[in-house]
Order: C-alpha cells, then structure tokens, then sequence
C-alpha cells in the first residue's frame, strides 16, 4: 500500500512540476500588509496581559490576608508578565524579519 502511495506520488509530482499546475494560491501579500496583520495580533495578546495583570493586582489588593487568592495573584501577574515580554519579542522579530525582506 505505500509502495502504490508513494509511486503515484512521486509521478504526480514528476508529471506536474509547476505550483501553478498543483493548484495552489499565489500569495500576493505586501510585508505592509503582515506588519499590520501581526501588528494587531500581538496587540491583542498585549491588552489582554494587562487586562490579566489588573485583574491579578485586584485579587492580590482584595485577598484579605487568604494566602490562596494572594497566591493566585501572583502567579496570575508572573504568567501574564511573561506572555506580554513574549509578545512584545514576538513583535520586535517579525518587525526585523519583515524589514530584511
């Protein structure tokens, strides 16, 4: 059964070489145009990291001295710190692979 896959396959791609005879899409995307798109994406993961912070600095302020909810606060505010360093990173390396291109 993989021999059989395997030969069609292999004389498929031999007999139609071109993408254009594959049928796949031509991608004509600007690198304005995934700067955008990307743009809001990691704009989006930032606002809700803040959003994440807030709401983990309410719980640390309103925790009443209960070691759980200060505890869950923090690890909230530590996770949320981390994912908004990585988005931002994440922002700065495709700017300089967009601006390479």
């Amino acid at each position: 059964m993989r021999d059989i896959i395997n030969g069609q396959l292999i004389r498929f791609l031999v007999e139609n070489p071109s993408r254009s005879d594959v049928g796949l899409p031509n991608v004509s995307a600007s690198p304005a145009t995934a700067q955008t798109i990307f743009g809001i994406i990691f704009g989006v993961a930032a606002a809700l990291a803040i959003l994440v912070i807030i709401i983990s600095a309410f719980n640390i302020v309103t925790g009443g001295g209960d070691p759980d909810k200060i505890s869950r606060g923090k690890k909230g505010a530590i996770y949320a710190l981390v994912g908004l360093a990585i988005a931002v990173s994440a922002e700065a390396i495709v700017l300089v692979v967009l601006n390479r291109l």
